[in-house]
């Protein structure tokens, strides 16, 4: 059996393109869809002599999504991050081989076990936002999250902007004008107060 990826625009031409220089003596299966997965069965797949195959389909999101289900393992990340991606698909297929050999081997039970352990722990990477990228980077992401944790504190604490500057030293100076009298420091840090003084206009 020979499987082909084909770009989307090419997926009527090339099984026509090898019915014709065939005769079609070969059985063609065309996978455009992941709905076209769903409605060929294991058999036929076997008994095709050429399966072609859209390359979108094995770029699809719910591709990965039912591959790591089949495999029993771990949710794959996203594609943002290439690195990651490939070696949690890495692992993904490494999966997927021990449950194929699992199901080979006549052990159906323990390749069902693997799927249900692999569905548990994704329900519960869901729950705790886990998942490949926390596996992968370990201390790594908790210590990336308390950081950014930290900037945001951080930033919030900060003065905003020139109001807020000017807020402050008007405070100061009126402190400092009243010999520190707790009504003269009572200067408010609202909007109304805070404005810089306009700017003097010629004198004609």
């Amino acid at each position: 059996e020979a499987s082909n990826l084909a770009p989307s625009h090419l997926l009527k031409q090339w099984p026509s393109e090898i019915a014709r220089f065939t005769g079609g003596a070969l059985k063609t299966l065309t996978i455009a869809t992941m709905a076209d997965i769903n409605k060929y069965s294991i058999k036929q797949l076997e008994a095709a002599d050429v399966v072609v195959c859209a390359i979108t389909v094995l770029r699809n999101d719910l591709y990965f999504e039912r591959l790591a289900n089949l495999a029993g393992a771990d949710k794959l990340p996203s594609k943002s991050s290439m690195r990651h991606f490939a070696q949690a698909y890495g692992e993904t297929m490494a999966e997927l081989q021990q449950t194929v050999a699992a199901v080979t081997s006549g052990d159906v039970p323990a390749a069902s076990q693997r799927v249900r352990d692999g569905q548990q722990r994704r329900a519960a990477a869901r729950r705790g936002g886990g998942g490949h990228m926390g596996k992968s980077l370990g201390n790594t992401a908790n210590r990336v999250e308390a950081g950014l944790k930290l900037e945001s504190m951080a930033m919030a604490a900060a003065p905003q902007g020139k109001k807020a500057t000017y807020a402050a030293e008007k405070k100061a100076a009126a402190k400092a004008k009243a010999g520190g009298s707790a009504d003269a420091m009572d200067v408010s840090d609202g909007e109304d107060d805070v404005s810089p003084p306009a700017k003097a206009g010629k004198t004609s």
